[in-house]
This record gives C-alpha cells, sequence and structure tokens, in this order.
C-alpha cells in the first residue's frame, strides 16, 4: 500500500510545472482582415508586421493597398476616453485602443497635422466600442484573440467601415493547460497567454484531471463488497469481491467479532479466496481518497456459521 501511494504522489507530483510558465517573446500576427470599403488588409508581409509584445502592447504596421500603412502603437490624439495605442487586455481576451490610418497625416507617417487631401478623415480605427464612452449602447463590437485567431470588428468610420478580423492568426505563447498540486487539494490554470491562476479546492474536495477543466471534485471514496456466501459451514472460504471508487488505496481484512484481523488483502478492487472461517466473521473494506489522505473504513460484511448437527 505505502509503496502505491508513494508511485501516486510521484505522478501527480510530475504534473505540476516546475516553473512558471513564461511569455518570452513577441507574438505576430499574420493573415488579413477584410473591409467591404478598402478590401484586405495585411497583418504581415516582407518589412512589416503588427506584434503583440510581451508587455501586452500591440505594435507595427499593416498594410491596405487603398488606404497604405495603418500604424499600431506609438499613437497620440486619438478620440474617445480610451488609451490610444492598442492593447490586449488579457483578463477578457479583447484587443483595446486605437489603430491608425496615416495617410491620413502630412507626412504619412501618423504624425504632424492632418493631410488637407484627405477630406477630415482622421484615420482612426477603434478596436473596441468601450474606446468612446456610450458607444457600446450604439454600436456594440470587440475584437478577440482566443486560441489562435482574432475574431470580431473595428470600426474604422465611413471610410474604412467595419473591419472583419476573423482572417488574423497567431501562435498563442502557451499551451492553455490544467495541473493538480501534488496532494491534489488544489490546481493551477495556465491560459494561453502564459498566465498561472491558482485555484484551492474546498475542504472536502481535490483536483481530477479526468474532469473538465481539472474541476474539484468530492474526495470521498465509495465502494462495493460482496461476500459470497454469507452463511457457510465451519471451516469453509467464501468469495470476496469489492470495487472502489475515488480511492488510491484499499485494504481488505477478515477479522472475528473482537476485531482482531487474522488477513487482509490490499487493492482498490479484487476478487480474492477467504481463510476458512470457524467463526461469525466480519469482512471491513478501508480506503483512502484520491488525495491519499482521509483512510478509514468504508465498506463491511459479514459471515455467519451454519449450526452443527449434533448425531446421537
Amino acid at each position: 500500500m505505502n509503496i502505491l501511494r508513494i508511485a501516486l504522489f510521484l505522478v501527480f507530483f510530475l504534473l505540476v510545472p516546475s516553473a512558471q510558465a513564461v511569455w518570452t517573446g513577441s507574438v505576430s500576427l499574420t493573415g488579413y482582415a477584410w473591409s467591404s470599403n478598402v478590401g484586405w488588409v495585411s497583418f504581415s508581409g516582407p518589412g512589416y508586421g503588427v506584434q503583440i509584445g510581451t508587455d501586452k502592447n500591440l505594435t507595427g504596421y499593416a498594410w491596405s493597398s487603398n488606404v497604405g500603412w495603418i500604424k499600431f502603437g506609438g499613437l497620440a490624439g486619438c478620440p474617445g476616453t480610451g488609451a490610444c495605442n492598442a492593447r490586449l487586455n488579457i483578463g477578457t481576451n479583447q484587443l483595446e485602443g486605437w489603430a491608425r490610418a496615416c495617410v491620413v497625416t502630412a507626412n504619412h507617417d501618423c504624425t504632424g497635422l492632418l493631410d488637407v487631401s484627405a477630406g477630415g478623415w482622421d484615420g482612426w480605427v477603434s478596436l473596441n466600442c468601450d474606446n468612446s464612452s456610450g458607444s457600446c449602447s450604439v454600436n456594440n463590437y470587440q475584437a478577440s484573440a482566443v486560441g489562435g485567431s482574432l475574431s470580431g470588428f473595428a470600426w474604422g468610420s465611413d471610410v474604412i467601415g467595419w473591419l472583419r478580423l476573423n482572417g488574423v492568426t497567431y501562435s498563442t505563447p502557451c499551451t492553455a493547460s490544467v495541473a493538480c498540486s501534488a496532494d491534489l487539494l488544489s490546481k493551477v490554470t495556465t491560459d494561453q497567454w502564459c498566465t498561472e491562476t491558482p485555484t484551492t479546492c474546498t475542504t472536502g474536495y481535490i483536483c481530477d484531471l479526468s474532469n473538465p477543466g481539472g474541476s474539484c471534485v468530492a474526495s470521498v471514496p465509495t465502494a462495493t463488497l460482496t461476500v459470497t456466501p454469507q452463511v457457510t459451514r465451519k471451516g469453509n472460504t467464501v468469495a470476496l469481491t469489492w470495487q472502489s471508487t475515488n480511492a488510491t488505496a484499499c485494504d481488505l481484512s477478515q477479522s472475528n467479532p473482537g476485531g482482531v484481523s487474522s488477513f487482509s488483502w490490499s487493492g482498490i478492487s479484487g476478487t480474492e479466496t477467504s481463510q476458512p472461517v470457524n467463526t461469525l466473521t466480519v469482512f471491513r473494506l478501508s480506503c483512502s481518497d484520491l488525495s491519499g489522505a482521509n483512510y478509514q473504513e468504508i465498506a463491511s460484511a459479514t459471515v455467519e456459521i451454519l449450526p452443527e448437527i449434533i448425531e446421537r
């Protein structure tokens, strides 16, 4: 039993990350967004591209053959109440802030005065309706980054219009995962952005990776114990069958009514033949829960002896 518990401890210990997952480099966006007004907008190409940095800020340039360079990061003077620079909110997986078509500025690099030839268009592209106070009540839109793909819409006023981002992809810096602690009393969830969130299971519950998301489940072991037959002649043996759930180790004992054990078997399930039964005998099954603790009796059965016939 001790060897089994040690082995299980080592298995679960290996499930715990040896070090915190780290987002070590920029995440490049690739592919195309689509606007019914200006057509395809490329997020990567020779000498240009848009990246999400480890600081969660979006930087770089996208390219449209109709409106030219669209800049992310390093922006100022945006409309609305939010921050100008585009940023990933890893709590919501939504993009926030703005991008800008640089063709509207006099030097076409998103700095300086507006180019009068732009006809009053300011070039700003909103990535989230929260950028402008109260605008979500009029047009509720967001750009989201989940599972390696962007989705949703950005808004580029009357020139660009709705920019659909579903064709833009990226490689997640971390693989979403769940790991149980060695004692199974807590778990650590790692999301696609390498954020680790520890959760402690409530008393009486343990982490179970066989459940979706490694959810905490009740740790109380249960079992069935069958003894056949339950009445026999003195000196005979009986068949023993048991099966447990939510248990890491079990012991089945054979004892007299006073509780003195004469023999025992180990295993979370099994089929055995008892020792000879010479008196009223009790079989007791005791198990530990999935954490390897809380060892307790969870099932029992009694075998009685047929009265002996005395011949005269």
